[in-house]
């Protein structure tokens, strides 16, 4: 439980109001201020401790006001000095007089100190006050509605609000595309409430966008989705040779075929697409030893050079050679088998991180 700062208890304040209060019994007597005396005595009880203040106004230097009501149940008038504790610390007394059978009606106030939870104590009887914290909104995450859109389709960025301080408050929150302001709204919350803001949003190019609003991050691809011809070459860096690369694609999904120098695996220099079931041979393909990465899947998205769905990338462990003496050229042969053969080149599944950039490459 937090005190708050003593300085900040600077107004002490007393509303009394006198009333009759007749038969009530049940109520613990405690110490009064009075001459001592065998009987007749007075006798004081603190019969209800309120607070009078909304709770959704106590912020820090509110005026924060509290109600005693006082009885005294004895046979003679007295005085009681009641000092109200508010966490650790103890404001100036008030004193109360009350005469025999009656009550008074008692308005403590006091300034709230920083925000915390407090306990307020007086005559056996206790009191939790909270002092809110002033607004503090942010966007603290966002969800999209689809991470992988085509150019043109629309989309929803959800951006969730949260504001943790104790009191309502109201803030302009912007959603940012690559760092520019892509739209922007006015965000009330209630204090210790998160809500939900909804952004539409439409991209015209593909490419990967990063998405933000205050400390939320999220990022989107956008793809062109379109099936090549079936030999289209999307990158050819290789020409002016003789030898040839046929392609048969005897699978159920399309196919991309890369060739890339086995100095450099990394950098492809033949592209070809091959639709399913179909079959394809490049020409012109130069005398060098080569690697061959190939991925199937479906939706093939010309901007990445990857397929978007049920993608699986390979890497055949062979090293092809290609080579043109005395008037004869190379033809290398690669089947793409739908089941396993005996007999058949060794492929080895690679991450998608391992396949051939072909946007680096500058593919079409």
């Amino acid at each position: 439980m937090r005190s708050p700062v003593t300085s900040a208890l600077i107004t002490v304040l007393l509303v009394a109001v006198v009333g009759l209060v007749t038969g009530c019994t049940g109520l613990a007597p405690f110490n009064p201020r009075a001459t001592p005396s065998p009987t007749p005595a007075a006798a004081f009880v603190l019969s209800s401790l309120e607070l009078l203040t909304e709770a959704d106004e106590i912020v820090p230097g509110a005026n924060v006001q509290v109600a005693a009501v006082f009885e005294n149940r004895g046979d003679l008038p007295s005085v009681y000095d009641a000092e109200l504790l508010v966490g650790r610390t103890r404001l100036p007394a008030i004193e109360v007089r009350v005469q025999p059978g009656e009550a008074e009606r008692v308005v403590i106030a006091f300034e709230a100190g920083d925000p915390g939870t407090y306990r307020l104590a007086l005559g056996g009887q206790q009191l939790v006050v909270d002092v809110l914290g002033p607004a503090h909104i942010v966007a603290e995450s966002i969800a999209l509605s689809a991470y992988t859109v085509e150019t043109g389709d629309e989309l929803l960025a959800q951006v969730n609000v949260r504001n943790s301080g104790g009191v309502a408050g109201s803030q302009t929150i912007e959603l940012r595309v690559d760092g520019k302001v892509a739209g922007e709204q006015e965000a009330t919350v209630e204090g210790g409430a998160t809500i939900a803001l909804y952004f539409p949003l439409e991209f015209r190019r593909p490419g990967t966008y990063n998405i933000s609003a205050g400390d939320g991050r999220a990022s989107l691809d956008v793809v062109d989705i379109a099936r090549p011809s079936s030999g289209k070459l999307v990158l050819d860096r290789i020409g002016r040779g003789v030898n040839r690369f046929r392609v048969e694609n005897d699978r159920s999904d399309d196919a991309f075929v890369v060739l890339a120098s086995s100095r450099e695996p990394n950098r492809p220099l033949l592209g070809m697409y091959v639709r399913a079931g179909q079959k394809h041979t490049a020409r012109g393909i130069r005398d060098g030893n080569y690697v061959v990465y190939y991925t199937v899947g479906k939706r093939w998205d010309r901007y990445s050079g990857r397929f978007t769905e049920g993608a699986m990338f390979v890497r055949y462990s062979s090293v092809l050679d290609f080579s043109s003496p005395a008037r004869s050229y190379t033809v290398w042969t690669l089947e793409l088998l739908s089941s396993p053969r005996v007999g058949a080149p060794q492929s080895v599944p690679i991450n998608p991180s391992q396949f051939p950039n072909l946007a680096r490459a500058g593919a079409r």
